[in-house]
């Protein structure tokens, strides 16, 4: 009989780690390019740019439960309710927490 073993959770901070850290980034030049509120509210061309450079960042390495919170995270982007946002962005840092990465 054969098991398969979970991999220790330790073994998936580097992945996630890598994946905030492009998030930061795209986040802060975007907020140069357009500001938070002109992506959020207004500037449908910036939170198309957002959106498409959040779905560049590689989430290969990351557990299944990171990936489907930052993509629903991207959803929410994409259908421009603040609230979804907000809590999207929650679960994103939950799991991180969960797996040892706090949020920089």
């Amino acid at each position: 009989m054969f098991y398969c073993r979970a991999r220790p959770k330790a073994d998936y901070r580097g992945a996630i780690e890598r994946a905030l850290t492009y998030d930061s980034a795209i986040t802060d030049k975007s907020l140069q390019d357009a500001g938070f509120w002109g992506i959020l509210l207004g500037d449908d061309k910036g939170r198309r740019e957002y959106v498409a450079r959040l779905r560049k960042i590689p989430l290969d390495g990351c557990p299944r439960e990171f990936v489907t919170a930052y993509k629903a995270h991207i959803a929410a982007w994409e259908a421009n309710s603040e609230a979804e946002i907000k809590r999207t962005w929650d679960q994103v840092i939950f799991v991180a927490y969960d797996y040892g990465v706090a949020e920089k």
